[in-house]
């Protein structure tokens, strides 16, 4: 079991208190700085979801490929399959994910070769 603690604070802003401070700034009038301070973000950060509507939610590098109808979608498929058969092994899943996202035309980063996704 690992025990690798998180070593920088990055994301760990709450959206409410995100929209604290965005009431605060746009019907309070107060400063984006003396907010910041008040409930202990960074400027900068403040500024970054003031920016955009809502704060974002990706940590990683990659976008994600299927919605969430999606993947409630095929995992309801893969549940049906498994409760049929014996279960699913981890490559029928992969190829499976790949004929769903060719047979959707949605566009992926999988391996047209192994026609598979994933690792």
């Amino acid at each position: 079991m690992s025990r690798r603690g998180r070593k920088t604070d990055r994301r760990n802003d709450p959206s409410s208190l995100i929209e604290e401070a965005r009431k605060r700034i746009v019907d309070g009038g107060e400063s984006k700085r003396s907010v910041a301070s008040a409930l202990g973000i960074l400027e900068s950060t403040l500024r970054k979801y003031l920016k955009t509507d809502t704060p974002a939610t990706k940590l990683g590098r990659y976008d994600s490929i299927f919605t969430k109808e999606m993947e409630d979608e095929l995992y309801e498929y893969i549940k049906k399959l498994t409760v049929c058969t014996n279960g699913i092994t981890t490559r029928k899943l992969r190829v499976l994910s790949y004929e769903f996202a060719k047979k959707n035309g949605i566009p992926h980063r999988f391996n047209k070769d192994t026609k598979m996704a994933g690792k």
